[in-house]
């Protein structure tokens, strides 16, 4: 299952001529990309982590951010009761980023054009503001998402 967002892309009058104005690509999330979502007792038991992760990894930011989504995971994983799955997970997605195999879920995925390893940018920050309103997010959720992004 999918989940999809619109693409916001920012105004014209907002970039300069020779700078690529940055475009928010469609959210979307396949959940635990090649892992389970929960046991086969709880089948979503850390379906909410893997969400939240691939929220993160579509938002992209800087290192540090991206060692937060990494750990966030684990720990989510962990108060599910599965501190075994929520290591296996955590080594996965870190081995994941020296990974030969890519699938199209790397970091900051979601921006066009991709600028690596950096902190989003007032400009971003403005097209992750409208985009998370169109998500059906809960209002304590998205405060702490957005304490954590600075937004």
């Amino acid at each position: 299952m999918l989940f999809l967002v619109g693409a916001f892309e920012a105004g014209a009058e907002e970039s300069s001529p020779s700078q690529k104005a940055p475009i928010l690509k469609d959210f979307e999330t396949d959940y635990c990309t090649m892992f389970s979502e929960g046991t086969s007792e709880s089948p979503n038991a850390w379906k909410q982590c893997c969400f939240d992760h691939d929220l993160r990894f579509w938002l992209g930011g800087s290192e540090d951010q991206r060692d937060l989504a990494d750990t966030r995971l684990r720990d989510c994983v962990e108060q599910t009761g599965h501190p075994k799955i929520a290591k296996a997970m955590y080594y996965g997605v870190r081995a994941g980023k020296h990974s030969p195999i890519k699938n199209k879920y790397q970091w900051g995925w979601g921006w066009d054009p991709f600028e690596g390893y950096k902190p989003l940018d007032s400009q971003q920050k403005e097209i992750v503001r409208k985009s998370l309103g169109k998500l059906d997010l809960s209002d304590e959720y998205l405060k702490k998402f957005k304490e954590i992004y600075n937004l």
